[in-house]
């Protein structure tokens, strides 16, 4: 259940970030991620108690995007894809890193 936890919080942390950067939930861009977190919760859980668990890992991604850490990464990354388009899994880590790099020699 731990991984699927996890999956269910990764789902959620796209449209959370997309909310805490336009002030606005994206119910259609939200749509596949809301499909995909419902079939993974529904393994363990239904009727209320399913609804409070997503709920529950909903709340968990939007304190993770807003995490003073976190939220200057997701940022950092939004720019590169704006010019690139698309990112390896390599290539986010460079900009996540060069990021830090260069926030540590500008403080």
């Amino acid at each position: 259940m731990i991984r699927a936890e996890s999956e269910i919080v990764e789902l959620w942390a796209g449209p959370a970030a997309e909310r805490r950067f336009t002030n606005r939930w994206n119910r259609v861009g939200a749509r596949g991620d809301e499909e995909g977190i419902l079939l993974l919760a529904e393994r363990f859980h239904g009727g209320d108690v399913l609804a409070k668990y997503i709920a529950y890992l909903k709340a968990r991604a939007e304190a993770y995007v807003a995490s003073p850490v976190v939220w200057p990464e997701i940022e950092a990354v939004a720019a590169a894809l704006i010019d690139r388009l698309t990112l390896t899994f390599e290539e986010t880590r460079a900009v996540i890193r060069d990021m830090w790099t260069s926030t540590i020699r500008s403080a």
